[in-house]
């Protein structure tokens, strides 16, 4: 009788990857072992040239071109072993392609990267190889996450009814959108990237989803949010002024309205309303959060680029149709309140928040500049429109 047994697709993909690192291990030790034994064939073959000499043979032997003559004989066999690895590299990078779920890929590049570090050949080319393939996987992906955006903004109702209906798939959404934040904000973004390794990933992958240990990124928040205020202190003493301002707006807007609780999302402690589209441009900076984790350095500013794409295009929506009036024109709005512009000045600082995380890093601050020019300009706009509502109270 025979049985068909119907296996997870990603699980074959993997059980393939991990074939060939056992493959690309064993050998890599082979050769690595007639490598010292070269060394030692060598030294043995020296030792009795030095003795027969000694002894008056008429004909001498060049010793220093013989050990050449081995050097050049082990230099030979680590290029033909790189060959060997490097082709079996490039058959197994293409198995990643057929990964369809960006946490199962993530997960396991970093782990086949991991084991392939121990491999020492000046000539196999993995950290090359593999840059090269995480760039062509997440391009289109991300990619994929802007026009997700694009759809959200258009779609964006600004009615501030996200949670209204209080139902278990509402919670759920809202409590896996606050995970992702927790995450984010746990560790300064170059505290995490000196400590990130295959354990603390997939912890990271494991609780983005549920609270099941969560506890483990929140038990040192306190300790983070003194060294991340402090950093922020250093970075923005000249933001402060706007930024206290708005968030006022903001608590003003919540009283005002009486706008349900269940819209909102917590940072270290603060609360900021949240819409749709909100939802949609966090959860993109999530995944893109974790593929700086795992990335090489050299792809990170290309990977932030692409993030800044994502959060220009947001901030430039919300100051078009509320601050500019675009809203009231295309009839999205019926008019501007200051319940809009407090959900425009909550956005501006969650982004806020989130840029000053990747401060830390010398190669990314200088790829949010703009956004942070962007940032104040908003928060500059949003004061002097609540300040002109007011005047005609």
């Amino acid at each position: 009788m025979i049985i068909n047994i119907n296996r997870d697709e990603h699980y074959l993909i993997q059980e393939e990857i991990s074939i060939d690192i056992l493959l690309m291990l064993c050998i890599n030790f082979i050769l690595e072992n007639l490598k010292k034994n070269i060394n030692y064939l060598k030294k043995r073959m020296i030792d009795i040239i030095n003795e027969n000499q000694s002894f008056g043979e008429k004909k001498s032997i060049d010793i220093d071109k013989f050990s050449k003559l081995f050097s050049e004989i082990q230099k030979n066999m680590e290029y033909e072993n790189s060959k060997i690895l490097n082709t079996l590299l490039n058959k197994t990078l293409k198995y990643f392609n057929n990964f369809d779920d960006i946490d199962i890929y993530m997960r396991s590049f970093l782990n086949f990267r991991e084991v392939l570090k121990s491999i020492d050949n000046e000539n196999f080319d993995l950290k090359i190889l593999m840059r090269k393939q995480f760039f062509e996987f997440i391009s289109p992906i991300i990619e994929d996450k802007l026009k997700y955006l694009d759809e959200s903004l258009e779609n964006e109702t600004w009615s501030n009814t996200i949670f209204n209906e209080n139902s278990d798939k509402n919670i759920m959404n809202l409590q896996k959108l606050q995970n992702r934040i927790d995450i984010i904000f746990y560790k300064n973004f170059e505290d995490y990237k000196k400590v990130m390794n295959v354990d603390l990933f997939n912890q990271i992958i494991t609780s983005q989803n549920s609270n099941i240990s969560l506890s483990f990124f929140k038990k040192n928040q306190n300790e983070d949010k003194n060294s991340e205020t402090n950093n922020n202190s250093n970075n923005n003493n000249h933001t402060s002024g706007e930024n206290n301002t708005s968030e006022k707006i903001i608590n003003t807007g919540n009283t005002q309205q009486n706008i349900d609780t269940k819209n909102t999302i917590e940072i270290r402690d603060e609360k900021f309303k949240i819409m749709n589209s909100s939802i949609v441009l966090i959860n993109s900076i999530f995944e893109l959060f974790k593929l700086i984790l795992i990335c090489d350095d050299s792809l990170m500013p290309h990977i932030c680029d692409m993030m800044c794409s994502q959060i220009r295009k947001f901030l430039d929506y919300n100051r078009e149709m509320v601050l500019n009036g675009e809203g009231v024109r295309k009839g999205k709005l019926k008019a501007i309140y200051q319940k809009e512009i407090s959900i425009v000045c909550s956005n501006a600082l969650i982004i806020e928040r989130l840029v000053k995380l990747f401060w830390s890093n010398q190669l990314l601050k200088p790829i949010f500049s703009e956004i942070t020019d962007l940032i104040q300009n908003i928060h500059i706009t949003c004061k002097k429109k609540i300040s002109e509502l007011f005047q005609f109270l």
